[in-house]
Order: structure tokens, then C-alpha cells, then sequence
């Protein structure tokens, strides 16, 4: 909600594209199954894992009997490692603009994002980590995500004021949760075609 309340053109483009592909009935609460045919909403989703990642620091590994190699580098066995996602997702030679907050970044067709950038979101962005330790409550999360976001964004208006915009900070620990999060929801109005019927 903060990046959309600070974005206020981008959550009125997926307010539109919520309204316009979304039947009356299904404004209120969609079924997932309406909204992943809403690329954009996705894409929101994805761009605030990149830039806030729930999980900033790397979960630990240790590397394995024979020792590994680790860009260049020779790491003996049994060394406890570890990788900081947060610095990975903004790391600006794999990400074009990478503190800017660009869910348009994630849309297929976007001539603005080069293909070697496309396929780093693709390989770089790891929100819930990867391979056989990796989150198994990812496919959950991005249905609930995806069915909260979209009923928060229909029934009201986010803002924030730029001093909470500027003093936005995160408590570390297992996950990353803000300190104070002051934004402000004001009740859209309902839709006349929703009313007549």
C-alpha cells in the first residue's frame, strides 16, 4: 500500500484496469481466478517484492563437502553463507532505475526493458528465496495478495503525506515489517453501473 499510496498514477491505472476487466459482481471481492488475467496487478506485486522484499538478509547456506565457488571467489566446505536480497533487487547492473519503483518494468512487451533486464527479473528477483528451501506458501501468498490488493485499491483511495513518504523505515527481523506506516484510505465512491444493478 505504501508504494501505491506514494504512486498515485499508477494505483489509478490499476484501479482502471481492475474496473474495466472485472464484471460488477466480482468489484467488491474477485476470485483469483478473475485477477490473474489482470497483468498489471501482478506486476505491482512483483515490482514491491523487488524493491521491499519481505525477507532482506540471505538466509543462511553451508556450502556443501567439496567446498564452492561463489562469483570468483573459492569458499572452503562448511562455510556458513549468505546473500542479501534486498541489495541483490536494487543492484543497477541488473535493474534499469533500480530504487524507482516501476511496475511497468514487469509487463510483457514493454520496449522500454531490455531483454537481458527481463530475464535478470526473472533470475535476480527472489522474494522467497529458491530451490528446495524456498518458501512453499508462495502460490497462498500471491493468491491472497493478489485478492487483498484488489479489494483495497477498488473500495478506496490511498494517499500518504511526503513526510511519512520520506520517513517510511522497517524494523529488521525474520521479516521486515515497517515501524510506521501513516496512510490514509478514503472511500471511492461506488460505480453507477454497480448501483443500477
Amino acid at each position: 500500500m505504501f508504494e501505491l499510496a506514494s504512486h498515485s498514477t499508477k494505483q489509478q491505472r490499476l484501479y482502471d484496469e481492475l474496473v474495466k476487466t472485472l464484471p460488477v459482481a466480482s468489484r467488491t471481492i474477485a476470485s483469483y481466478a478473475e485477477l490473474i488475467q489482470i497483468p498489471y496487478l501482478r506486476a505491482c506485486i512483483d515490482e514491491t517484492f523487488r524493491l521491499l522484499p519481505p525477507v532482506r538478509f540471505g538466509l543462511p547456506r553451508r556450502t556443501a563437502s567439496g567446498g564452492a565457488t561463489i562469483t570468483g571467489h573459492s569458499i572452503l566446505p562448511g562455510v556458513t553463507v549468505s546473500s542479501s536480497v534486498y541489495s541483490l533487487h536494487r543492484n543497477p547492473a541488473l535493474f534499469n532505475r533500480p530504487l524507482d519503483w516501476e511496475p511497468e518494468r514487469w509487463l510483457p512487451g514493454n520496449a522500454e526493458v531490455s531483454e537481458t533486464e527481463r530475464q535478470n527479473l526473472k533470475d535476480y528477483v527472489l522474494p522467497f528465496t529458491l530451490g528446495g528451501r524456498a518458501c512453499i506458501g508462495r502460490n497462498l501468498a500471491y493468491m491472497e495478495l493478489s485478492v487483498c490488493l484488489a479489494a483495497l485499491v477498488m473500495g478506496y483511495e490511498w494517499t500518504i503525506t511526503p513526510k511519512a513518504e520520506r520517513s517510511f523505515e522497517h524494523y529488521e527481523r525474520f521479516n521486515s515489517s515497517p515501524l510506521c506506516l501513516m496512510i490514509s484510505a478514503k472511500k471511492r465512491p461506488r460505480d453507477i453501473e454497480e448501483v443500477v444493478n
